[in-house]
C-alpha cells in the first residue's frame, strides 16, 4: 500500500502531518518508508482510462524522467503519478506540450 502526504500548507503552524507517534504507530502494522521531494502531477478526462494509448503516449514523454509511483485506474477519469519535485515543472510543461499543442 503507498499513502501520499501533501504537506503543502497543512498547518499554520509548520508542523509536520506526519508525526513520530503516527510513524510508530504505523509500523506496528508494516513496513513504512517516507520519501520526501516528491511532486504529485495528475491527468484529469472524462473516462481517460478508456482512452486507448494513454499510457503509452503519457510515459513515453515521461521517459527521460524518474517515476516513482503511478496511480491509473482507480478512478477513470485521471492518472497520477510521483516526480522528484525539481522536475514538476518540465514534466507538466512537456505533458501539456504533446498531448494538447
Amino acid at each position: 500500500m503507498a499513502l501520499t502526504l501533501d504537506t503543502t500548507g497543512s498547518t499554520s503552524t509548520g508542523d509536520t502531518l506526519l508525526t513520530q507517534s503516527l510513524l510508530m504507530e504505523l509500523s506496528a502494522l508494516c513496513r513504512v518508508e517516507v520519501e520526501e521531494g516528491l511532486a504529485l502531477v495528475a491527468l484529469i478526462g472524462n473516462d481517460l482510462s478508456k482512452a486507448c494509448g494513454v499510457g503509452k503516449e503519457v510515459f513515453g514523454v515521461l521517459e527521460p524522467f524518474n517515476i516513482r509511483m503511478i496511480c491509473y485506474g482507480a478512478s477513470s477519469h485521471n492518472l497520477c503519478f510521483l516526480v522528484p519535485g525539481e522536475d514538476a515543472e518540465q514534466v507538466v510543461q512537456k505533458l501539456h506540450f504533446n498531448l494538447f499543442e
